[in-house]
C-alpha cells in the first residue's frame, strides 16, 4: 500500500518537535510492514496521511493534539492552525489522537471516539549518551507561550537557589541559578537530556516524547499531573505528579525526586522499552487499513419509508424509490409504525415486493416518525440513507444527483435538491426553499434542509439517529433538530441541484399540516444556538478563523449516571439533558446495573461517558460506583429515567457558591395519569397528553428543615425534601460513606437522612430544573410503601 505522508520527511527542516520526530519514524518503519511512503508531489497512492492540519484532504487525520483556546486568547496563528485540523478531521475517513486527553474532545465535541496512536522512542539511541553536564533539572521547550510556559521552573529556581536549573527559555526576571541554553537541534539535546538529574515536565503536553526520551536516559520525572504525563508517569514509580498549578507541592516533588533519583530513573528506563517507534507504527498501520476499507466502500444507498396508516398512498413513494437511475439503490425499506389499518398497508407492501425484491416490510409498535426512521437505517448497513415520507415522491434522478455530491466531498454529511410541491388541487410548482444551505439560518430557526435528502448512514450513527421528543405529536421537527445537530458536530450539507427532484405533498390534516399545529423548539436543548459557544468543529460561522477548543479533562461536574433493569431505553434522553447545559465542564459517568449489554449503537453515539458495569448490585452500589471513578469537585446523581434542564448545572454551581450547601431544586414530574380530574389540587398540571395518559406536573420541593432532617425517620409519613438529584460536594460524599448497598429501595432517602445527621446544610433552589418520571419508578412506590422496614431499626 502506497502512503503520501504530509509533511514528508524529507520536508522537515527541523527535529525540534515531536510531529518531526513522528513523521520520521513512520516513514522510517512502515516499510518494515509492507508500506511504500511516496512524496507530496506523487499523484499515485493509495492513503493520504496528514498530521496536524498540513492538508485539507487527508483519509487519515493524525491530529497532535490542538490550540486550547477556549483557556486563552491565544494567538491568530493558533487559531488558524486549529481551522486547517478542523477541515482535515471533518474530512478524513479516520482520525488518531495521541493521548486519551485528547481524545476527550473528539468525543464530546465531534461524536467521534479516535484511534488513539501514542508516540514512541527509539530506546537503544538513548544508552550510553556522553551528558552534556550534570547536576542540573532540565526543562525543554522549543517554545515560549500559551502552554509553553517555564514560569513554573523559575519559581521552583528560586524556592532552591543552590541548585542548578537549566532551561531551553525563561522568562523575566528569572532567578540567577536558571541557565538557558536556547533551543537547540537535537543531536546536542539529546545530551543536555542525558546529564539532567531531574526532567521538568510541567508543560499540559499532548503526549511528550521529551519525557519518554528522558525516562530512557533514566532520568526521573517532576511533571503536573495532567495532560501527556498521564499517560506516561506513574506518581512514586518513575517520577513524581503534582497537583497542576500547585509550585508547593511541585517543590514536594523535587525533593522526592532527589531524595529517590536512583530508583526512580531505574524503573522509567525500564518503562520506557515499552513505548517503542514499532508499536507506534504498527497502530499506525491498522489506521491506514481501515481507511483503505473505508475508502473502497461502495457507494450504496437504502431508502427507507416511514407509513401510518398509508396503506392508500404508500405505493407512489414506494414505486418512486423502485425508478431510481442510481444503480446501487440496494435497499427500500417501508416501516410500518403500528398502522391500525387491519394489514391493508402490510399488503401493500408485499405486493409491490413481488415486482421489485429490494422492498422489504418492516412492522414495528407506533411510536412516531423519528422512530421509524431509526428502525429502518437501523435494518440495512449502507453507505448512504435518504428517507421518504410515505406521501411524497422522488425524481428518478434524485438519489444520483445527491450520491455524486456526497461521493466528490467527504466533509459533507447531507445532499438535498430543489422541490417540487403539489395542491391537493392538483398545481404544482417549484419552491423557492431550500436555497444553499446556511447553518447560521439553521441556528436562528430557519430550517434549511428537507425531510427527504441523501445522508452518510455513519453521521446516522454518530448522532444516535432522529429524537422523537421533537414530534411529540407522531410527527414535526425531527429532521429539522437532526440536521441541526449534524451541522453542529462537524457535518457539511450542499443543495445539489435546484432541479425540484424532491417532490412534496402538500396535504392538509397530518401533524405540520393542521391547523393547530405549533412546532416544538428544537433548538432549545442546544446551548450553542444561544450563547455561541459551539462545539470546535461547527461548521456555523466562526467569530475567528476557528470556534474556541475546550478541555474536558479536569471537569468540576460529575454525573453519574445508574442504569436500572428495563432503563436503558430513557438513558438517551437524560445523556442528551447533559448535552445540553449551559455550563459545559461536566463529565458523564454510566453505571449499567441494568443486567444486560448497552447497545452498540448507544456506545457508538455516546463515545464520551465513562461507561462502567455492574451485575444487577443496586443503585446505591451503582451510584458509589461512579462516584469513585469522579474526577469532578461536585457529584450529581442522576437516574437514566431522569432528566435535567438546560439551566440546571449552572444553577446549581451559582447557588453553592452562594449558600456552600447541597443543592436541591424543585422539579417537574411525569406520570401516567388515567382520570386528570383526580390530581391533588396542590398540583399544577403543565400538559395533559389524552393521547398516551402522560401528565407533566409542577413540583415544589419541601423547604429544608435541619431540625427535622436529623430526627427522620419518624412518624406515618416521613419528611422528604429532595430528590436524590442534588449537587454534592464529592468530599462530604466520602465524608458519609457514599450510599448504603444494602439497601433494595429508599437508599436515596436514607443518604440525606444521613448527611443531614453529619450536619451538611441543604439548600433549596425555587426553578424547576429536574424532569422526574413517576411512571418509571418502581422502586419509589415499594420504598414509600415500606420505609419503615427500609430504614435501620435502631434508626426507627
Amino acid at each position: 500500500m502506497k502512503i503520501q505522508m504530509i509533511p514528508s520527511a524529507e520536508n522537515i527542516v527541523s527535529e525540534q518537535n515531536g510531529i518531526a520526530r513522528v513523521v520520521q519514524a513512520y516513514s522510517r518503519y512502515l516499510p518494515e510492514l509492507g508500506f511504500e511512503i511516496v512524496g507530496p508531489k506523487t499523484s499515485t497512492f493509495d492513503i493520504k496521511a496528514t498530521h496536524a492540519g498540513t492538508s485539507p484532504d487527508g483519509e487519515v487525520a493524525h491530529t497532535h493534539g490542538l490550540y486550547w483556546t477556549a483557556d486563552y486568547m491565544g494567538e491568530p496563528w493558533e487559531w488558524k492552525a486549529n481551522k486547517y485540523v478542523v477541515m482535515n478531521i471533518q474530512g478524513a475517513l479516520v482520525v488518531t489522537v495521541p493521548s486519551e486527553w485528547v481524545a476527550k474532545t473528539f468525543r464530546r465535541d465531534m461524536r467521534i471516539n479516535p484511534r488513539i496512536i501514542p508516540h514512541g522512542i527509539d530506546w537503544d539511541l538513548w544508552q550510553d549518551i556522553d551528558p552534556a553536564g550534570e547536576g542540573y533539572s532540565l526543562w525543554n521547550k522549543n517554545r515560549m507561550g500559551d502552554v509553553c510556559d517555564p514560569t513554573p521552573v523559575a519559581k521552583l529556581a528560586e524556592l532552591f537557589p543552590d541548585d542548578n536549573f537549566v532551561s531551553t527559555l525563561r522568562p523575566d526576571g528569572h532567578p540567577p541559578n536558571m541557565e538557558a541554553i536556547g533551543v537547540r537541534p537535537h543531536i546536542e539535546m539529546m545530551r543536555w537530556v542525558s546529564g539532567a538529574s531531574i526532567y521538568l515536565s510541567t508543560t499540559k503536553e499532548t503526549f511528550g516524547i521529551g519525557t519518554l526520551e528522558a525516562m530512557a536516559c533514566g532520568v526521573p520525572i517532576l511533571g503536573y499531573a495532567h495532560g501527556g504525563n498521564l499517560d506516561i508517569v506513574r506518581h512514586g514509580v518513575n517520577g513524581y505528579l503534582a497537583e497542576p498549578g500547585n509550585i508547593e507541592d511541585l517543590a514536594q516533588g523535587y525533593d522526592y525526586c532527589r531524595r529517590y533519583r536512583d530508583r526512580l530513573g531505574s524503573n522509567g528506563r525500564e518503562m520506557a522499552k515499552g513505548w517503542t517507534w514499532q508499536t507506534a507504527v504498527e497502530k499506525a498501520a491498522d489506521a491506514y487499513r481501515a481507511a483503505y476499507r473505508l475508502k473502497h466502500e461502495p457507494a450504496t444507498v437504502a431508502i427507507i419509508i416511514p407509513t401510518y396508516n398509508y396503506g392508500d398512498k404508500v405505493t407512489r413513494a414506494i414505486e418512486s424509490a423502485s425508478a431510481q437511475d442510481y444503480g446501487q439503490v440496494t435497499d427500500i425499506v417501508v416501516v410500518d409504525d403500528g398502522s391500525t389499518d387491519d394489514g391493508h398497508t402490510m399488503r401493500v407492501v408485499e405486493d409491490l415486493a413481488l415486482r421489485d425484491t429490494r422492498i422489504q416490510y418492516l412492522r414495528k409498535e407506533n411510536g412516531g416518525v423519528a422512530t421509524a426512521r431509526n428502525a429502518g437505517i437501523a435494518s440495512v448497513d449502507t453507505k448512504y440513507v435518504c428517507c421518504l415520507d410515505a406521501d411524497d415522491m422522488i425524481d428518478p434522478r434524485f438519489v444520483s444527483t445527491c450520491v455524486t455530491q456526497l461521493e466528490l466531498d467527504r466533509k459533507l454529511g447531507v445532499a438535498f435538491t430543489g422541490l417540487t410541491w403539489i395542491k391537493p388541487d392538483g398545481s404544482s410548482g417549484v419552491s423557492n426553499w431550500p436555497g444553499p444551505p446556511n447553518f447560521d439560518k439553521q441556528l436562528a430557526r430557519q430550517n434549511q434542509i428537507p425531510t427527504c435528502a441523501v445522508f452518510r448512514r455513519e453521521m446516522w450513527a454518530r448522532l444516535g439517529g432522529y429524537r422523537q421528543r421533537y414530534a411529540p405529536d407522531g410527527a414535526g421537527s425531527e429532521d429539522a433538530e437532526f440536521w441541526t445537530r449534524a451541522g453542529a458536530y462537524g457535518w457539511g450539507a450542499r443543495k445539489a441541484t435546484d432541479a425540484g427532484f424532491f417532490i412534496y405533498s402538500w396535504l392538509s390534516g397530518r401533524v405540520s399540516g393542521a391547523e393547530d399545529y405549533s412546532e416544538p423548539d428544537w433548538l432549545a436543548w442546544h446551548p450553542w444556538a444561544e450563547d455561541h459557544q459551539h462545539p470546535f468543529a461547527s461548521v456555523a460561522l466562526p467569530k475567528r478563523f476557528s470556534h474556541a477548543v475546550r478541555q474536558y479533562d479536569t471537569p468540576l461536574v460529575s454525573v453519574i449516571i445508574p442504569v436500572g433493569p428495563g432503563h436503558q431505553k430513557y438513558l438517551i434522553d437524560a445523556l442528551d439533558s447533559l448535552e445540553a447545559q449551559t455550563f459545559r465542564n461536566w463529565e458523564a459517568i454510566v453505571v449499567n446495573d441494568s443486567g444486560e449489554q448497552i447497545d452498540p449503537a448507544m456506545l457508538k453515539a455516546y463515545p464520551y461517558p465513562l461507561w462502567l458495569r455492574s451485575e444487577k448490585m443496586g443503585a446505591g452500589f451503582a451510584r458509589n460506583a461512579g462516584a469513585a471513578r469522579a474526577s469532578g469537585a461536585f457529584l450529581v446523581f442522576l437516574d437514566a429515567d431522569d432528566s435535567l434542564y438546560p439551566l440546571a448545572l449552572e444553577s446549581m454551581l451559582s447557588t453553592w457558591n452562594d449558600e456552600a450547601a447541597i443543592v436541591y431544586t424543585d422539579y417537574v414530574g411525569k406520570a401516567q395519569v388515567d382520570d386528570p380530574t383526580k390530581l391533588a389540587p396542590d398540583l399544577q398540571e403543565r400538559l395533559y397528553q389524552h393521547k398516551n395518559g402522560e401528565a407533566v406536573i409542577g413540583y415544589r420541593a419541601a423547604d429544608y428543615d435541619p431540625d427535622l432532617a436529623q430526627r427522620q425517620p419518624e412518624g406515618e409519613r416521613p419528611y422528604l425534601w429532595a430528590n436524590v438529584t442534588c449537587l454534592v460536594p464529592k468530599s462530604w460524599h466520602e465524608e458519609i460513606g457514599g450510599f448504603d448497598e444494602e439497601m433494595h429501595s429508599w437508599e436515596d432517602v436514607d443518604y440525606h437522612y444521613r448527611m443531614a445527621r453529619a450536619g451538611k446544610c441543604y439548600t433549596r433552589l425555587e426553578e424547576e430544573l429536574l424532569v422526574y418520571r413517576f411512571s418509571t419508578g418502581m422502586r419509589r412506590d415499594a420504598g414509600l410503601q415500606t420505609y419503615q422496614s427500609l430504614v435501620p431499626e435502631e434508626e426507627i
